[in-house]
């Protein structure tokens, strides 16, 4: 997969789908818990490269995903867009810390 030149790899779209307590074709999603420590490096290299980003801000910390599915008119898709808010932190190596939310879309 690749977004705005940038290849995903395969652990930061299990970490990116990782929502717990999400019910999916009858079953948690997923059953078990995944490595979200991949997603920082990713949410702060993407960060970088936008040009009024400060680079002293780094994404600390996040937490698993939260998905929002956007129906579809066509007959026999459930959906055909999704939106993921992944929670965290970011922060600048001192005292001050915000909240941060990456919103990633889902296509298929």
């Amino acid at each position: 997969m690749e977004i705005a030149n940038r290849t995903l790899a395969v652990d930061v779209i299990a970490a990116s789908t990782y929502w717990p307590g999400t019910i999916r074709g009858g079953r948690k999603n997923p059953p078990d818990p995944v490595d979200l420590t991949v997603l920082p490096p990713f949410f702060n290299e993407v960060l970088h490269d936008l040009p009024w980003w400060n680079r002293d801000w780094k994404v600390s910390h996040v937490g698993p995903g939260l998905p929002v599915e956007i129906g579809s008119d066509h007959h026999g898709h459930l959906s055909r867009f999704g939106e993921v808010s992944v929670p965290g932190t970011v922060g600048s190596g001192g005292d001050e810390s915000l909240p941060f939310v990456a919103k990633v879309g889902v296509c298929g």
